[in-house]
C-alpha cells in the first residue's frame, strides 16, 4: 500500500507542469488572488464619503455643525440641499451615502430646554459604508455638536452649570432607507443572489458551447440565449417572492428591475459568447469565468465602495455586467429610485451587450473556421 501511494505520489507531481490545470489553479490563481486582495484598495481607509447636508434651521450653530461633519474622519459634505426630498433624491441615486437634516426651529427648541436632533438617513445596504457614516456622525453628535451649543450658551450669558444639560438635549434620530442593517435578506437578496445567479448561467452557457466544435457564431448565440431566456425568468419568480415577502419596496414597479435584469442576462449572453470563443476548450472557458466574473461580488459595491478601489479593479468592475446590474437593482429596489436615476447603470450595462456581442460574434467565426479547416485535414 505504501508502495503505490508513493508511486502514485511520485507520478502526480512529475505531471505538474504538463497541465495549465496545475499552473492555472494551484500557481496563477494564489499568487494573482494575493496581489489582487493586497493591491486592491488604494487606501484601506474609507474617507471622503460624500454625504448631504440640509440646513432648514439657518441657525449659526446648525452651519458650524455642517462644517464639523465635514471634518469627521469619513463623511464630506458633498452636497448642500435645499429640502429633505432632494437630499433623499441623491441618496436613492447613489451620488451621497447618507444625507443630514437639520430641522427647523432646532436652535430654539435647544434654547428652551426642549429635547430636538437632526435627522440622519443612512445607507444600509451596502457594508461597511454605513455603518461607518453612522458611526462618526453620531460620535459627532455626541462630541462636537453638543460642545458647540455648550459654548454657544456660555457666550449667550448662560451659566457653565446650565449648558451641559440643555446641549444633552440634542439628540440624533438615525434612519436608514432600504436596508435597515437589521434584515439582511435585502442584502443577501438584491446582491449575493443576482451574483449567484449570473455567475451559474456563465459556467453553464460556456459549458454549453464548448460541447461543440466549430459551432459557428448563430449557433453560439443560440445556446447561450436559450438558458438567458430561462435564467431570466428564473430570476423574475425570485424578484416575485421578494415582493410578496416584503424583500421589494412596495413603492417599485416590479418591471423596473425585470429590466434590470434583463438587460444583465442579455450581456452575460454576449459575454459567455466572447469567453468561449476564444478559449480553446471547456476548461480554460470555465477558468476564465471564475477569472472574469468570480470577484463580482466583491466589484458590486455592496462590500467595499468601488470608487475607493484602485483603477484598475474600477476597470475590471464596470467590464461585469452585474456591477451595473446591481446598482440599478439596489436603488430601485431596496430603496425606491425611479428607473430615470439609473439611466447610466442601463446605457453600461447596453454597451457591454454591444461590446461583449461584436467581439464574441468576430472572434467566434475565426475559431469556427479555423476549427471547421483543422478537422477537414
Amino acid at each position: 500500500m505504501a508502495g503505490r501511494f508513493a508511486a502514485a505520489f511520485l507520478d502526480e507531481a512529475s505531471r505538474f507542469d504538463r497541465g495549465v490545470l496545475f499552473w492555472w489553479l494551484l500557481v496563477i490563481a494564489p499568487i494573482g488572488a494575493a496581489l489582487i486582495t493586497t493591491g486592491l484598495f488604494q487606501d484601506w481607509q474609507m474617507r471622503d464619503l460624500p454625504i448631504a447636508a440640509c440646513d432648514l434651521d439657518g441657525f449659526d450653530l446648525s452651519r458650524a455643525f455642517i462644517r464639523h461633519a465635514g471634518a469627521s474622519p469619513s463623511p464630506r459634505v458633498a452636497y448642500e440641499v435645499q429640502s429633505e426630498e432632494e437630499g433623499l433624491d441623491l441618496l436613492r441615486s447613489g451620488a451621497v451615502y447618507a444625507v443630514l437634516i437639520i430641522p427647523r426651529h432646532l436652535g430654539r427648541q435647544v434654547m428652551a430646554g426642549r429635547q430636538g436632533g437632526a435627522v440622519i438617513y443612512a445607507d444600509g445596504q451596502r457594508m461597511p459604508v454605513g455603518p461607518i457614516i453612522r458611526r462618526d456622525l453620531v460620535a459627532l453628535s455626541e462630541a462636537s455638536w453638543r460642545q458647540a451649543y455648550s459654548d454657544f450658551l456660555m457666550r449667550s450669558g448662560g451659566p457653565p452649570e446650565a449648558a451641559a444639560p440643555m446641549s444633552a438635549t440634542i439628540s440624533i434620530d438615525l434612519r436608514a432607507p432600504g436596508n435597515p442593517a437589521l434584515d439582511y435578506r435585502i442584502f443577501l437578496c438584491h446582491g449575493f443572489l443576482t451574483v449567484l445567479c449570473s455567475l451559474m448561467y456563465l459556467i453553464y452557457a460556456c459549458a454549453r458551447i464548448k460541447m461543440f466544435h466549430a459551432i459557428t457564431p448563430s449557433e453560439a448565440f443560440g445556446r447561450a440565449a436559450a438558458p438567458a431566456c430561462f435564467m431570466l425568468l428564473v430570476m423574475c419568480l425570485l424578484l416575485l417572492s421578494q415582493r410578496l415577502t416584503g424583500t421589494t419596496a412596495s413603492l417599485c414597479p416590479l418591471w423596473k428591475v425585470a429590466s434590470a435584469y434583463a438587460l444583465m442576462i442579455a450581456a452575460n449572453c454576449m459575454q459567455a459568447v466572447f469567453i468561449s470563443s476564444f478559449c480553446a476548450t471547456r476548461l480554460f472557458s470555465l477558468m476564465m469565468v471564475s477569472a472574469m466574473a468570480s470577484p463580482a461580488m466583491a466589484f458590486a459595491g455592496l462590500t467595499f465602495p468601488v470608487g475607493y478601489m484602485s483603477a484598475f479593479a474600477r476597470w475590471w468592475a464596470s467590464m461585469l455586467p452585474v456591477t451595473h446590474a446591481i446598482t440599478a437593482e439596489t436603488a430601485m429596489a431596496s430603496q425606491g429610485a425611479p428607473a430615470s436615476s439609473q439611466v447610466p447603470a442601463f446605457a453600461a450595462l447596453l454597451i457591454l451587450i454591444g461590446a461583449y456581442g461584436a467581439l464574441g460574434a468576430v472572434l467566434c467565426a475565426i475559431r469556427s473556421r479555423t476549427e471547421a479547416r483543422h478537422e477537414a485535414s
